[in-house]
């Protein structure tokens, strides 16, 4: 087991990246369709943590 999570070390916050991407648009999209304000603030939320994601994977490869 530790052998795959030292092989896919670096993909598995992309995955998890891509995971909060999906479920930001998910919540934004139905926080529209459904003009719901809290779907568009889980939506909200999602989208600061994929960032955040983002920032972090950004100074670990530096």
């Amino acid at each position: 087991m530790s052998e795959w999570l030292d092989k896919h070390e670096h993909t598995i916050p992309k995955l998890l990246s891509v995971l909060f991407a999906g479920c930001a648009a998910g919540f934004a999209w139905s926080g529209l369709w459904m003009q719901s304000l809290e779907s568009g603030v889980i939506g909200a939320l999602f989208l600061c943590i994929y960032k955040m994601s983002l920032i972090i994977d950004q100074n670990m490869e530096e």
